[in-house]
């Protein structure tokens, strides 16, 4: 394995809510749709069976691929020292 495929390996993703929700709406919107009837709900008795079925509708989504690296100007690399 490359040194970059190494280094990519061991990322971390470290973010805000507000940051990872814009990623996911600018890259994927109808998933972040999918979620508009649970932000409707918040907080109320319906919300939990909402949450289920909008779960459950959900197609696989590979968060790198598809959020990450449709958005690298909003990323960044920074070089860890100390570690293994």
């Amino acid at each position: 394995m490359d040194r970059a495929r190494r280094c990519r390996a061991g990322s971390l993703v470290v973010a805000g809510p507000t940051v990872l929700e814009h990623l996911v709406c600018r890259a994927l919107p109808a998933l972040a749709d999918a979620f508009g009837p649970l932000r409707a709900l918040n907080a109320t008795a319906r919300e939990s069976e909402t949450a289920r079925i909008t779960y459950a509708r959900l197609e696989p989504t590979d968060f790198s691929r598809d959020v990450l690296e449709r958005c690298p100007e909003r990323l960044a690399v920074l070089s860890v020292t100390g570690t293994a």
